[in-house]
């Protein structure tokens, strides 16, 4: 190995271990503020008006003409700022939302009453689903997914969804992709997992998890489509190209929860 690649091996694994240190440092509560700490500071984009104008991504408008032809009514998670909203209220959907970010639901507001559009959006805690009614079809945001923390939480937050959802109602949902297991990841994992040990936590940091900017969790096929069926989902579609993102369907068994 050269010297110029073995500077390389050495930062990048010192990277990684780092993340792990911090992943197994931080509880929920840490691990929620720091990605509410990096939109906070994404002025940029998340909170232009051009991108929110823009309309749907090309892999959201396809999988959406695919898989969501029935749908009328629609429970969106994670809306953001509001250029979800905006696109799917323009094709004529009953909308309602929620957005765990003060910020962000601040700007969404005001650009529907711009826009003269009336939807329900509801500020919620991280990770939890508001009972809204009962849906055709459900939304998580662009990327929402992958900020969700441990596979457990993941599960519990598309049982709630799924709660919502009418027996072969689609729900899509998009992530950060993870086409393979890189030596960084592993080292993240481990070193992360081992602080978690020696604090007496059970929960591992998992293969995935990443802590740069905000805290991402990396998915791969497998992963989704075991969480998905473990909350009454079956995968209908998958894939990584542009960006990682998967249709569920929800299956008659589950029960439907109604909002009070």
């Amino acid at each position: 190995m050269s010297t110029s690649r073995a500077g390389v091996f050495l930062r990048r694994s010192a990277g990684a271990a780092v993340q792990g240190l911090r992943l197994g440092m931080l509880d929920r509560a840490g691990i929620h503020g720091v990605t509410a700490a990096f939109y906070a500071r994404s002025t940029a984009r998340y909170y232009d008006d051009a991108y929110n104008a823009g309309g749907l991504f090309a892999w959201e408008q396809t999988a959406i003409e695919r898989h969501f032809a029935a749908v009328k009514t629609l429970l969106l998670g994670s809306a953001g700022a509001g250029r979800e909203l905006l696109a799917l209220s323009a094709r004529g959907l009953r909308v309602s939302a929620f957005e765990c970010s003060p910020l962000l639901i601040e700007e969404a507001r005001a650009r529907l009453t711009r826009a003269g559009i009336a939807t329900p959006l509801v500020l919620t805690a991280p990770d939890e689903v508001p009972l809204l009614g009962t849906f055709d079809g459900a939304i998580l945001g662009w990327g929402a997914y992958t900020h969700i923390a441990g596979s457990a939480a993941r599960v519990a937050f598309l049982r709630r969804l799924r709660g919502q959802i009418i027996a072969g109602g689609p729900l899509l949902l998009s992530f950060r992709a993870r086409r393979g297991d890189s030596r960084s990841m592993r080292l993240t994992a481990a070193s992360g997992t081992l602080i978690r040990r020696l604090r007496r936590r059970a929960e591992p940091v998992q293969l995935g998890d990443t802590l740069s900017g905000s805290f991402c969790h990396y998915a791969n096929q497998d992963e989704v489509e075991g969480e998905l069926g473990q909350a009454g989902f079956s995968l209908a579609y998958y894939s990584d190209d542009p960006y990682g993102h998967a249709v569920g369907i929800a299956d008659a068994k589950s029960p439907i929860c109604r909002s009070p």
